[in-house]
């Protein structure tokens, strides 16, 4: 018995400095977050969204400030033609316009987030798992011209935290009513 009351009492002062995990199961660690990242001005970042947009299967949520890139304004329409549901959250101002309407002719969500001065969130959730963000204001001159930066996070963590963002800014945004629809 001396034997066992010693054992217990190295298991006691094992267990009381907080050495638990040979009793208890660790959780495995969270999975590596995947992506790509792009510097523009490089020329690239149009056919990567463009490309990222095309594998679309479910949604896609886009925040934008503005819009004047008619490839990816083209990938949304066509997006939405084979069945993804596209939702669009943009800033009140009138610069957007002619997207607007083609987006609202598409049959494309769109909604005003008036709520602040200026709504400059630039993102795109694909499928609840992909992330477009840090991106300039899908314009030509921002990829031609603009030191930004393009991240595509692929990690539905992440997608998840945006999506709730994006859900929050759709929550106090209204419905587009521009002349075009």
């Amino acid at each position: 018995m001396p034997c066992m009351k010693r054992l217990s009492f190295l298991l006691f002062l094992f267990l009381a400095n907080g050495c638990t995990s040979v009793i208890q199961p660790q959780s495995p660690p969270p999975a590596p977050v995947t992506g790509s990242l792009y510097f523009p001005p490089q020329g690239e970042e149009t056919e990567v969204i463009v490309r990222e947009l095309n594998k679309s299967q479910n949604s896609i949520l886009v925040q934008s400030f503005s819009f004047f890139s008619d490839p990816v304004a083209k990938a949304l329409v066509s997006a939405q033609e084979r069945g993804v549901n596209v939702q669009i959250l943009m800033d009140q101002s009138p610069l957007a316009e002619q997207y607007t309407r083609i987006f609202a002719k598409g049959g494309i969500s769109i909604k005003i987030d008036s709520a602040h001065a200026i709504a400059q969130n630039k993102v795109m959730i694909i499928d609840g798992e992909t992330v477009i963000t840090g991106i300039p204001n899908f314009t030509k001159a921002a990829e031609d011209k603009i030191a930004e930066n393009l991240m595509v996070i692929r990690d539905k963590a992440t997608a998840k935290k945006y999506t709730k963002s994006w859900q929050y800014h759709e929550g106090h945004s209204e419905p587009y009513s521009g002349r075009g629809r």
